[in-house]
């Protein structure tokens, strides 16, 4: 079995913090171009219509436009949010950074939804009023909200 093998430098030079992109040994990428990657892929998909189990351009859901925006950075998500909400590494929402999977429960019992977070308080998603669009966090999604989890390591 590979061992992937990730690094992360900081360091603190007379004060001044140094930061050395994440390299996933395995693909010899950063995290930034993995984002990067998964960010142009979902926002190629803006104006899709909302298909309830969609793929495609053709039509899509929440959790068809995350699986297919990882999987062009190799990264193969379950095929529905509350499964893609078991992957990954739980992370705070004063933490969130663009690339990070954000859930939302709109019954109050289970993950019903999922988006890509973009930064600057705006995420990507696909509902079933608006199709494939960037939404900004109001009181309507922080009231839904359950959590993040970062997934490109």
């Amino acid at each position: 079995m590979k061992k992937k093998i990730t690094t992360l430098m900081i360091s603190v030079l007379m004060g001044i913090l140094c930061f050395v992109p994440v390299v996933n040994a395995s693909t010899g990428t950063t995290r930034s171009a993995q984002v990067q990657r998964i960010i142009a892929k979902s926002e190629s998909y803006i104006g899709t219509k909302y298909v309830v189990g969609g793929t495609s351009y053709r039509g899509i859901d929440c959790s068809g436009l995350t699986m297919n925006a990882f999987r062009v950075a190799g990264i193969y998500l379950p095929r529905v949010s509350s499964s893609q909400y078991k992957v990954g590494t739980y992370v705070p929402v004063n933490r969130l950074a663009p690339g990070d999977l954000v859930f939302f429960s709109f019954n109050g019992r289970s993950i019903t939804h999922v988006g890509i977070y973009l930064g600057n308080g705006k995420f990507i998603n696909a509902t079933s009023h608006k199709g494939v669009t960037i939404s900004r966090f109001s009181s309507y999604w922080w009231k839904a909200y359950v959590g993040a989890k970062r997934v490109v390591k």
